[in-house]
């Protein structure tokens, strides 16, 4: 690609096709799910190695969680093959949360599950996301109950309300992450540099989200709007 997309699961619906309309630059959507500064710069890093055409083209979804001061650094990136090579060896798993990966609840749920599937194939259920070839997420079980009329908002809602009060509610996010601030301020430079145009959004909530977002979220967004990026 040429253009490229990076950011949180907030830009995956963003058309790879709609930028190339805009732009004449073919795309790809690089969005990944709980994603942080860190990730977009391993993912940027990578498209720039593997590329056969130099990128013309940045789209980021800033979104304010990937530049939270506390967070842990993902551990599916730190596992990935393809991007850990394009972190430094300062951004690793605390013993805390390998255990929790470990032997955490998830872990456990997981692990019986996979166990069930196994043994009772039939049983594994549809998978729910896919992806086509230029990165676009497509929410298959999600969609197909909005084209049928079936889905529960209610539910929808209730579930990412809960989400938004509990591990996203910003509680100790006291300042923006200064060294996910300098990675995020690096893929500028670097895009600029390389004749790259670069546009950064900061990726909106729905109407009924906002209101449960804490004041530390609303004082480090409005810090992000003012932060000097290129």
């Amino acid at each position: 690609p040429q253009a490229l997309v990076l950011g949180t699961s907030r830009v995956m619906k963003l058309k790879p096709e709609c930028i190339t309309e805009l732009t004449g630059y073919s795309a790809f959507n690089f969005g990944l799910t709980s994603s942080r500064a860190e990730d977009w710069s391993a993912a940027y890093r990578f498209v720039r190695a593997h590329s056969k055409a130099p990128l013309r083209e940045l789209v980021i979804g800033a979104d304010i969680d990937g530049f939270d001061n506390h967070a842990p650094t993902e551990p599916r990136l730190l596992s990935s093959v393809y991007l850990r090579p394009y972190l430094d060896d300062s951004w690793n798993m605390s013993w805390g949360v390998v255990a929790r990966a470990l032997f955490g609840w998830q872990a456990f749920k997981y692990g019986m599950l996979l166990m069930w599937y196994q043994v009772h194939p039939s049983s594994r259920p549809a998978p729910k996301m896919s992806f086509d070839a230029r990165g676009f997420v497509l929410y298959d079980y999600w969609e197909r109950m909005l084209r049928e009329g079936k889905a529960d908002r209610g539910e929808a809602f209730d579930k990412n309300a809960g989400k938004l009060r509990d591990q996203l509610s910003g509680r100790g996010f006291d300042a923006l992450s200064p060294r996910r601030v300098a990675l995020f301020q690096d893929i500028v430079r670097t895009a600029h540099a390389e004749g790259a145009t670069v546009d950064v959004f900061i990726p909106p909530l729905a109407s009924e989200f906002l209101a449960l977002r804490s004041a530390p979220i609303a004082a480090r967004i409005a810090e992000l709007e003012a932060m000097q990026i290129g």
